[in-house]
């Protein structure tokens, strides 16, 4: 069994190499400690760029579903005319151009002309009404792309 007998500077010098080495891990729990913040930061950044990831792969597949609709959406044609009086050739603006099987239709200009927009290949009776008119069908009108 030693006897071990320090004099202040000796104390002070002990106090002193503690503080360093208390102080060092500090410092080394303080980096554990960032370093453990990094590696959950990356972690969540590659868990968010593979659900981005999943989330292009999805779109892709949605697209490549939708893609025939789309090519189906251009197969449509328009149907366009100018609608006049019969006794004085004026145009005729307000009147409403039906085609009720589609329930689609449209409105003349100031100048008697209307179109009606996508409408599917095939025939169509189109309707013509205005107030104070007689309303007119135009029966068996064509319409191909």
């Amino acid at each position: 069994m030693y006897t071990v007998v320090l004099d202040r500077f000796h104390i002070f010098k002990l106090r002193q190499a503690t503080l360093k080495i208390v102080r060092k891990c500090w410092i080394i729990k303080f980096f554990k400690d960032v370093l453990v913040s990094f590696d959950k930061l990356f972690y969540n950044l590659k868990n968010l760029y593979s659900e981005r990831e999943q989330e292009i792969e999805d779109m892709k597949k949605l697209i490549f579903i939708i893609m025939p609709l789309v090519l189906f959406a251009g197969t449509v044609g328009k149907i366009s005319g100018r609608v006049i009086d019969v006794e004085t050739t004026e145009p005729l603006a307000g009147v409403d151009v039906f085609i009720s099987i589609l329930q689609v239709g449209g409105a003349t200009d100031v100048d008697g002309y209307y179109f009606i927009l996508n409408v599917p290949s095939g025939n169509y009776d189109v309707e013509a009404s205005m107030i104070g008119y007689r309303p007119a069908i135009r029966k068996e009108v064509d319409v191909f792309v």
